[in-house]
């Protein structure tokens, strides 16, 4: 588990970030009323290298795969798992390294059976306070997602990083 301080850091960084990209689109302005060429979040184009937004992500159109997920909260278990999604639903998560309890290849519990999808949902919802998403230019599927519920609160944010994505077949 993260100590305060390291929390406090990355939750800093991840909040710099964010404001960073958000003042981004204020400064690439030109006084007109045309908005500008670059497609901005929830337009549904992942074309830019990072986007922030407590709005629409479009869904992955993959429907069978494999991905490496990690996940960082205040959450009793956490690491790194590999998940298998079927028909667009995740069906299963094994850890990919020692967690307290587990070993790697022990079946994760069902709240890390996520979809990409589902990763993005909580990227959509309008109740959270904050959040962050990278999607690489040309890519299927984000990166990293970041969601803050509450600002105020200490103990609500999820950070997940995707990768090593496997289309099956």
């Amino acid at each position: 588990m993260h100590t305060w301080t390291e929390r406090t850091v990355l939750k800093r960084l991840l909040a710099a970030s964010v404001l960073a990209l958000a003042a981004g689109p204020l400064t690439a302005c030109s006084g007109d009323d045309e908005p500008d060429a670059e497609p901005g979040p929830g337009s549904g184009s992942p074309s830019s290298t990072e986007r922030a937004s407590t709005g629409e992500f479009d869904p992955v159109a993959l429907e069978d795969y494999t991905y490496t997920l990690e996940r960082t909260c205040q959450c009793p278990d956490f690491g790194t798992v590999m998940v298998t999604v079927e028909g667009g639903e995740a069906t299963g998560a094994e850890f990919q390294e020692n967690v307290p309890g587990a070993e790697p290849g022990d079946p994760a519990p069902e709240d890390y059976w996520l979809s990409i999808n589902d990763l993005l949902a909580e990227a959509n919802d309008p109740e959270a306070d904050d959040v962050a998403v990278a999607w690489p230019e040309e890519q299927e599927w984000p990166t990293t997602i970041y969601v803050d519920y509450d600002q105020k609160a200490e103990d609500d944010e999820f950070f997940y990083r995707v990768s090593d994505v496997q289309p099956a077949g």
